[in-house]
């Protein structure tokens, strides 16, 4: 089997002391490769082995957010998961992070959406980033779990624009995905 990585971004500046590492995996099943995935962006990450085996061994909060792993030199490793197609991304933070990916299309069209679907990711007067609600949705999401709050959060409560003047999040598009990760300050 080969395993093709799709895209892997440099450090990206968060705050002065905040650097976070996206990693980005390309596959017909992702979900079934998500532990060698793991493994792979964290020695790529930490320069550390991991065994994929502990992957699903991984502690989590409450909500199932994946704890911090401690590594070492005692310092935490923040990190946050997202899959969606033939997708697998990690982001890699030494602060609480949220990241999220989504495809742009579905079977090879743009993605559209229900007037229920926004009804429940949008608020009433919220503007569309980049014309697009996807994008809206994938920084509620990242932002989500940073949080830790996952789907719970609501998203029709929370305005997309007024996270990303808060924060200022690392996003990325190409002609595939669309990509937010949030870390805290």
């Amino acid at each position: 089997r080969t395993i093709h990585i799709r895209k892997v971004t440099g450090s990206s500046p968060v705050r002065s002391t905040s650097f976070m590492k996206i990693y980005i995996y390309e596959s017909d099943n992702p979900k079934k490769y998500s532990a060698n995935f793991f493994a792979d962006a964290f020695l790529k990450y930490t320069g550390k082995s991991f065994i994929p085996t502990d992957y699903p061994l991984l502690p989590r909060d409450k909500n199932g957010k994946p704890n911090p792993i401690m590594l070492p030199d005692k310092k935490l490793l923040h990190f946050s998961i997202s899959h969606s197609g033939k997708y697998w991304g990690i982001a890699f933070n030494s602060k609480p992070i949220g990241f999220d990916l989504e495809t742009k299309l579905k079977q090879g069209k743009p993605r559209e959406f229900s007037t229920k679907f926004l009804q429940k990711i949008l608020t009433k007067d919220e503007t569309l980033i980049e014309n697009s609600p996807l994008h809206n949705f994938v920084a509620k999401e990242a932002y989500s779990k940073l949080t830790g709050e996952g789907l719970s959060l609501g998203f029709s409560k929370i305005d997309a624009n007024e996270l990303i003047k808060q924060y200022h999040p690392y996003s990325l598009e190409d002609d595939q995905l669309i990509l937010y990760a949030f870390a805290t300050k």
